[in-house]
């Protein structure tokens, strides 16, 4: 059965504005899903009109519906909201629309010039054994010391002491760089887990001395040593393992026979059994001064103390240290020649420690003297062989230490030891000296010059 209804065809202006009423709900659906998720954006209404723009064509022969007609604006009107411009297009606004120019760029009077001159931050300056050798670590614990000498040594005695310090630094960081490596390589594993273990008591000792607190042990270390807890735990590795490679290598191997003890007593007998020394006291006052003689002889014969006495303006011998005089006595006491004046040396021949004699006819002055006492600073064998035997072992171990070193350094890859230090005192001179490095004289090299070889980061 057909269906009978008539069926008229939509058009005209009655199908755009059927289309245009899907388009409005289509963005009103939309801005609904934008508000989703929670958001407090407020939704705005949007009328068929906002779609239409006032440019928009029109085609020919059709008219706009009244309701996309432009009108005119009105205060209850509200402008459309803005949109955002996104896309491929949009996206490469200012990359491709540019042009350039060939040529330095041009200046004008208000650019910024630098703030200060340049400064030095970092030079390497060689390398031992593979470790980097930097300019400001290196001399950063010599910066006070040379700031100091710098004001009271002038600029030539500086740069020679300056040079100095910085070779013995160079070569103990390279023989300790060594030996530690040496140590690493040589160490078992059962050595390696004794020597966590031991790292670990140290650690937990350092918490310990400060109630537990990893902060308070901090800041006590950076106040004491001016480090922290991580580098006063490297430095305590360092030495550790330093230590454990001497004592295998070279202080176990050191032996010292009694033979070498006793030679070596007898070679040097004088050394350990000296002269012994006579401390003499002297008073000695013009005869001019009739008064001052007698007063003294009135207090030396009630009693008084000899040194007080030789201590007072009234003495006109070594008051300060209260006539004091030092002799070797060499043989018998009682034949010994102290002094030039003969009855004053005859006198003090025959004195004891605690006795005085005077007063004694010495030139234009009469002189008073005293016996305080007689060291004798000598030692037998027996005690003085712990002593000895110390002496010889340490000199042993320096030896074959710097046998063991020399060879260590010959299979190692250092930078040239005289061509770090000129490097590094160059630095040195123009970061600590004042006025820089000094002029260059005859026959030396130009330390500015070795630092211009330099590799350098500046900061401007």
């Amino acid at each position: 059965m057909k269906d009978h209804r008539r069926v008229r065809p939509v058009g005209g202006s009655r199908a755009r504005t059927v289309a245009l009423a899907m388009a409005a709900g289509v963005a009103v659906g939309l801005a609904g899903m934008g508000c989703g998720g929670g958001s407090s954006r407020k939704a705005t209404a949007v009328k068929p009109g906002d779609f239409v723009s006032g440019e928009a064509p029109v085609a020919a022969g059709v008219m706009p519906p009244e309701s996309a007609q432009p009108q005119a604006p009105s205060a209850q009107s509200r402008p459309a909201p803005a949109v955002d411009r996104t896309g491929p297009v949009a996206a490469s606004d200012g990359i491709i629309d540019v042009s350039a120019k060939i040529g330095p760029p041009e200046m004008s009077a208000s650019d910024a010039g630098p703030v200060e001159s340049p400064r030095l931050v970092q030079a390497k300056v060689g390398d031992i054994n593979g470790r980097p050798v930097y300019a400001m670590d290196f001399l950063a614990p010599m910066a006070d010391r040379f700031t100091a000498e710098g004001k009271k040594l002038k600029p030539a005695a500086w740069m020679e002491f300056a040079e100095k310090e910085i070779r013995r630094e160079l070569e103990t960081q390279i023989e300790n760089e060594l030996l530690m490596a040496e140590a690493r390589e040589s160490l078992t594993p059962e050595q390696r887990q004794g020597f966590f273990a031991f790292l670990e008591d140290v650690r937990a000792n350092l918490y310990s001395e400060n109630r537990g607190s990893r902060a308070a042990a901090n800041k006590k270390l950076y106040e004491s040593e001016g480090v922290n807890e991580e580098q006063w735990l490297r430095t305590r590795e360092q030495e550790a393992l330093i230590r454990h490679q001497l004592n295998e290598q070279i202080n176990s191997k050191t032996v010292v026979s009694w033979r070498e003890i006793r030679q070596s007593y007898e070679r040097n007998y004088d050394k350990w059994n000296p002269p012994p020394k006579a401390y003499f006291h002297i008073i000695r006052i013009s005869n001019s001064k009739t008064e001052t003689i007698e007063a003294v002889k009135s207090s030396l014969a009630g009693g008084a103390d000899f040194l007080t006495l030789a201590a007072s303006p009234e003495n006109e011998w070594k008051r300060a240290d209260a006539g004091i005089e030092v002799r070797d006595v060499k043989g018998d006491f009682a034949k010994g020649e102290f002094f030039g004046p003969e009855k004053l040396n005859e006198a003090a021949r025959t004195l004891k420690p605690g006795q005085w004699a005077g007063p004694l006819p010495w030139g234009s002055t009469s002189a008073w003297i005293y016996l305080e006492k007689v060291d004798s600073e000598s030692m037998s064998l027996f005690q003085a062989q712990l002593m000895i035997e110390r002496a010889i072992r340490e000199g042993k171990s320096d030896y074959k230490r710097k046998k063991y070193v020399a060879r260590m350094k010959a299979q190692a890859s250092i930078t040239d030891v005289d061509e770090m230090t000129q490097r590094l005192l160059a630095i040195a001179a123009e970061r600590y000296l004042p006025g820089g490095v000094p002029p260059v004289t005859a026959g030396t090299t130009a330390p500015a010059e070795t630092a211009a070889q330099t590799p350098r980061s500046r900061l401007k």
